[in-house]
């Protein structure tokens, strides 16, 4: 940081006020510098001082003077009291800041005895000032007794150390403000760099959403066109949790869920999103496997993370003509565990070796890299992140790249085994097939005030063969019920943010009713918030259950399977 002055940091009315009521007090002159030696403000330089500095070799030898006081103030870091080349008696005081000399603060022009005219006659013949004026001037000196200088030297001493304060704490607040200013356009580069990548799978929704309409009797472009819409609501949705999870990562505060996930599916979610970028651009995509192992048990969300935010950097940062390539091996172990080893390589612009040591310190950017296309918007959070969910994984990543030959970064981890996943895993990503096989059986009371959202789960709770009665507020909801034979509802899907009555408080208003299935009945809380901490408090309030919105076929057959029976 550079070095602060005390005008820079101090008000100077407030400054020239303290110098006042020094003077006022002592009688005494006062002077106040910066730290390079520039007078800020003097409240009284006596004539003899004035015709001192008149002279060319005066003046000199008053800076010597002066910056020999400053220098062994600052270096003792307290009040020193001098004899100056003329005999006056003058006293300096440091001002500090934080440890550092911001400027310093000095009084005196006094005599502490009677002066030898003759010296100051023989000094003015010396600085070539009129002898009769300057002794003259000397003589309106004041003769001041050394207990009441030494009584002055630590008024301004006190002085002194009320500037040091004020002058610190104006230091700490332009550093907060700095540091304020400093977020404030990381968190508006990263609101750029988030626009981005919204918009980009919200073009590809858009534009894919036109074709299908057109090709409507074409059934298999029709397919495509909706598996790439898919996708692309995939990685929204996942760019979004993505967010929402940021501060939990930063914090150590993340639950990572494994789940059996195949390579085969993971490169067609791969191949969407990634080869459409790098055919924007020009870039040759490669999947490569060296060994398989299918499926690893991993947390899909944070692994597609993992994969994106390496994948995307690479692509990015890679001019038209150049390769990505993608290299999985997996490795099962004799417990049954597995080694996975990824590699993710590019021809791009490559890193330097400082940038290298800081490139997972949240918004750290190589700006100054020759290369980089200076159109590039990038928040600085990725590889922060993948780190992180390295870490949780309890994994290693590695770096090796050099400026203009590109970067391979690989990371590893041994993920659990099929018997140290839970038991619902496979329950939560069977097919929507095998459940249409297995459709469950019984009637749901859905309370959402959404009519989009209460469209959705009427048809997926079709498509797994329940009946719905459906309700637009707590309120209703909390009626439908209790007007209801005991045992007619199996379940209530209740929102938690509505009108009228919110979810919660028709929830504990169900529990209290006078019936025998009012404290029994499973309900699910349906919210969009994805913070499992708060999940966790509704799940206290006396929910069975959340369910994350948007909603997903798989998440709630594998909930409601717990409770109803299959026809």
């Amino acid at each position: 940081m550079t070095p602060k002055n005390l005008s820079e940091l101090l008000d100077i009315d407030e400054l020239k006020s303290l110098q006042r009521k020094f003077a006022a007090a002592t009688g005494m002159g006062c002077v106040s510098e910066d730290r390079n030696g520039r007078i800020i403000k003097s409240n009284y330089i006596a004539d003899y001082c004035l015709y001192t500095r008149l002279s060319e070799e005066g003046r000199r030898r008053c800076k010597e003077c002066d910056r020999s006081d400053v220098e062994r103030a600052v270096a003792s870091q307290k009040m020193v009291i001098s004899r100056c080349h003329t005999g006056l008696i003058n006293f300096t005081a440091p001002i500090m800041a934080d440890g550092k000399h911001v400027g310093a603060i000095m009084g005196g022009q006094a005599f502490d005895r009677q002066p030898d005219m003759e010296k100051i006659k023989k000094l003015a013949q010396e600085l070539g000032i009129p002898e009769d004026r300057y002794i003259e001037a000397a003589k309106e000196i004041p003769i001041v007794p050394r207990k009441r200088i030494e009584g002055a030297a630590e008024l301004l001493s006190v002085t002194a150390n009320i500037l040091s304060e004020k002058a610190c704490e104006a230091l700490h607040a332009e550093e907060r403000l700095k540091k304020m200013e400093r977020a404030s356009n990381a968190k508006l580069e990263f609101i750029s760099k988030l626009s981005h990548d919204i918009r980009t799978p919200i073009g590809i929704i858009n534009n894919m959403t036109n074709f299908a309409l057109e090709d409507i009797n074409e059934p298999e472009k029709v397919k495509d066109e909706l598996q790439k819409i898919r996708a692309a609501n995939t990685y929204l949705l996942n760019l979004i949790n993505d967010v929402l999870d940021l501060s939990k990562i930063e914090n150590g505060n993340i639950e990572l869920n494994p789940e059996p996930y195949t390579f085969k599916d993971f490169s067609q979610y791969l191949g969407t999103l990634i080869q459409s970028m790098c055919d924007k651009k020009g870039i040759t995509f490669k999947i490569e496997s060296v060994n398989t192992v299918d499926p690893i048990y991993v947390d899909k969300m944070r692994f597609n993370q993992i994969g994106m935010n390496l994948l995307s950097n690479a692509v990015k940062y890679t001019p038209a003509g150049g390769t990505v390539t993608y290299i999985n091996d997996a490795e099962r172990l004799p417990d049954s565990r597995v080694r996975l080893r990824v590699t993710v390589k590019d021809t791009g612009i490559g890193m330097s070796p400082k940038f290298l040591k800081k490139i997972f310190t949240p918004y750290s950017q190589e700006l100054d890299n020759p290369l980089r296309d200076k159109t590039t918007v990038s928040t600085g959070l990725g590889m922060s992140i993948v780190a992180k969910l390295i870490e949780l994984m309890n994994g290693t990543i590695s770096i090796e790249s050099e400026v203009g030959k590109g970067t391979s970064i690989t990371w590893e981890a041994i993920l659990p085994g099929e018997g140290d996943n839970p038991a619902n895993t496979v329950e939560q990503t069977s097919n929507a097939s095998e459940m249409k096989k297995t459709a469950l059986t019984g009637r749901v009371l859905l309370v959402e005030d959404n009519e989009i959202n209460t469209m959705i789960a009427e048809r997926l709770l079709e498509d797994i063969g329940l009946e719905i009665d459906s309700v637009a507020n707590g309120k209703d909801g909390v009626a439908k019920f209790n007007e209801s034979e005991p045992g007619f509802y199996d379940v209530i899907l209740m929102d938690i943010q509505m009108p009228v009555m919110d979810g919660v408080e028709a929830m504990k208003t169900i529990r209290k009713l006078d019936r025998e299935d009012a404290v029994r009945i499973p309900i699910y809380a349906l919210t969009a918030d994805v913070y499992s901490e708060k999940n966790v408090k509704i799940d206290s309030l006396g929910f069975n259950g959340v369910l994350l919105k948007p909603m997903e076929r798989n998440a709630i057959y594998s909930a409601l399977s717990k409770h109803l029976k299959t026809k």
